[in-house]
């Protein structure tokens, strides 16, 4: 549903961008309003998935931001959504109990508290450089989904702060080159899909280390790449293979800084036109 969502906005709002209708309330964000209202009940209400619809409500936001919705119909559709996400919280009593584990200090540490409380023991124990492979306390038997939601935990116990310290900068990496790629889309369309797969994971990764570290109430959502889980692992690469393949038709503009004896100096970006799609993939300057 989300690598689906993600090609349908991408062309629904380019569309809307062409047709300069992207701040029209009817023709906008009404439509998207109700595709979204249905699965927000299917996917939160009828699966009591919210973590699922998180991730969705992530791919939205950026979208929308990328697309350039005017500042006032922004704060509605995000207004929307937040008012949205706490109807589902406060009409579920799991969820309201999570919740209410989070803001009451981790709750009981045997009941309610207590997968959030081994998740801190186990980030905390990994100390520096952490116990090291095979050595792992938390994985058998104390933390719940050690392999699959709680995979960050368990990580900081085995590799220590150094270990997640390079686990961030690996995502960073991944996200400031989507940055890069969605900059220099060749068009609205590649832009917009490059903005949701950033969205997608950037939602997963932070919504998940947060919840690890107690930043965040306890909710299902995989670690891209670490979580165990084939179908969340397949279409991940699914999207990130398509924001790729997006980055190998770029659009530079021409550098304004001069060279020698006050000519314009082009650099590798000025070589690759002013403004227009090029295929990257057998450049002779990469």
């Amino acid at each position: 549903m989300k690598f689906a969502l993600l090609v349908f906005l991408a062309g629904f709002l380019a569309k809307r961008i062409k047709e300069k209708n992207i701040n029209n309330l009817h023709e906008t964000l009404v439509p998207m309003g109700v595709i979204l209202a249905v699965i927000a009940v299917v996917v939160i209400g009828l699966q009591k998935d919210l973590g699922t619809g998180l991730a969705i409500f992530g791919i939205v936001i950026t979208m929308l931001y990328v697309a350039g919705l005017n500042k006032k119909f922004f704060l509605l559709a995000f207004g929307g959504i937040v008012v949205a996400a706490l109807l589902f919280v406060f009409t579920s009593a799991h969820r309201l109990e999570r919740v209410s584990t989070f803001f009451g200090s981790g709750g009981d540490k045997d009941t309610t508290g207590y997968h959030i409380n081994q998740a801190l023991i186990a980030v905390g124990s990994g100390g520096l450089t952490g116990k090291g492979l095979g050595r792992s306390v938390q994985a058998f038997g104390y933390l719940p989904e050690a392999a699959n939601d709680s995979i960050f935990a368990i990580v900081a116990e085995k590799f220590g702060f150094v270990g997640t310290i390079i686990i961030l900068l690996v995502f960073a990496t991944l996200f400031l080159r989507l940055l890069r790629v969605m900059d220099t889309a060749g068009n609205e369309y590649q832009r917009l899909l490059v903005a949701g797969v950033f969205g997608w994971v950037f939602t997963h990764t932070v919504v998940n280390i947060g919840a690890m570290v107690g930043i965040f109430p306890l909710t299902g959502v995989t670690l891209p790449f670490l979580s165990f889980g084939g179908t969340s692992l397949l279409f991940i690469m699914m999207a990130l293979g398509l924001a790729f393949h997006i980055s190998r038709y770029t659009t530079h503009q021409r550098s304004n800084s001069e060279g020698e004896g006050g000519k314009p100096y082009e650099d590798r970006r000025g070589r690759r036109g002013i403004g227009r799609p090029r295929y990257a993939g057998s450049s002779r300057y990469q």
